[in-house]
């Protein structure tokens, strides 16, 4: 692309651009031009605008205390750069929110909104909802992360950043405009529902031989390749059969986990998450997965220390 000059200069090439500006003009203008050239040329994550997204009801309270904590120390969640904006279900009291609210006061909450949605969907057990939750901040986003409340940040020992992990897909995942960021040790097969390939294309062989990538985290952009994971997303979500599927149960059997030989649970909307990837993408994971030191499960029940971790979150419910 052609810049034009941003100043008409005389048209005289004997005369030297310092003597008809002066040299603190020639070099403002200079500024001037490279700062335009820069910011049409290059990729510019500071450029886009990115969101955060996490979901919480009241039997998760503490986690999401937790969870929001950590936000405190990244300087770019606090200025408002990267907005926050956390969606609790209609179970939450006031005073958890209250509490949610004195513990972490950079987040937007937002009471879930299931207007038009049919009744399924409010049923919290099969998952359906999150993925619409997030939608409902996407198009609004170049692109967002989604944390589970048992999700923390953490600084990274690696010299990462919040912002370009964020706008890594733009980046190493533009192809996909997807990445993850955790991954069980079984496979897809084992813990995912039967029902589920009638609405996915793919087989499985290929679920037999993946490893189920964890759905907890996840960064999607709000471009073609993103909104194409998103859409056969929601619309697993919405199908009656889909996703949550008859019969379909968390309760696994570790023995056919092990041996993959059986399908013994389902995992929901993870389960929906790495067949649309594998069906657009893939059974490569390097598509759409590569962990962060930023990014760390860290659920209720694996803390040792339970009570100081609860005391944690009771300071914010003091009055």
């Amino acid at each position: 692309m052609q810049i034009q000059p941003l100043i008409n200069t005389p048209r005289c090439s004997n005369v030297p651009l310092q003597k008809v500006y002066g040299t603190a003009k020639y070099v403002i203008t200079m500024m001037l031009i490279v700062a335009v050239f820069i910011s049409t040329k290059i990729d510019l994550p500071f450029r886009r605008r990115f969101a955060m997204v996490t979901l919480f009801s009241e039997n998760h309270i503490c986690e999401a205390i937790h969870s929001c904590m950590t936000f405190s120390t990244f300087p770019k969640i606090v200025s408002g750069e990267i907005q926050v904006f956390a969606f609790y279900s209609s179970d939450v009291t006031p005073k958890s929110l209250k509490a949610y609210k004195k513990a972490c006061p950079s987040v937007h909450l937002h009471q879930m909104d299931f207007t038009g949605v049919p009744e399924y969907i409010k049923d919290l057990s099969n998952y359906r909802f999150k993925y619409l939750m997030v939608n409902k901040i996407l198009p609004s986003f170049d692109a967002v992360l989604y944390i589970d409340a048992s999700i923390i940040l953490k600084p990274s020992k690696k010299g990462d950043d919040l912002a370009n992990i964020i706008n890594s897909v733009f980046t190493d995942f533009k192809h996909t405009g997807f990445r993850t960021f955790h991954r069980s040790f079984h496979s897809n097969y084992p813990v995912t529902h039967e029902n589920m390939y009638n609405f996915f294309n793919i087989t499985q062989k290929e679920m037999k031989k993946t490893k189920q990538i964890q759905s907890g985290t996840y960064v999607v952009a709000n471009s073609p390749q993103g909104n194409e994971v998103f859409k056969g997303l929601i619309d697993c979500a919405i199908e009656p059969g889909c996703m949550a599927p008859p019969g379909a149960t968390a309760k696994c059997n570790m023995q056919h986990i092990q041996r993959n030989d059986a399908i013994t649970c389902h995992r929901f909307d993870q389960s929906a998450m790495n067949m649309r990837l594998i069906e657009l993408y893939g059974t490569n994971p390097s598509n759409y997965y590569l962990p962060s030191d930023m990014i760390a499960i860290s659920r209720a029940e694996m803390v040792v220390n339970k009570k100081a971790y609860r005391r944690v979150c009771d300071r914010y419910f003091e009055s």
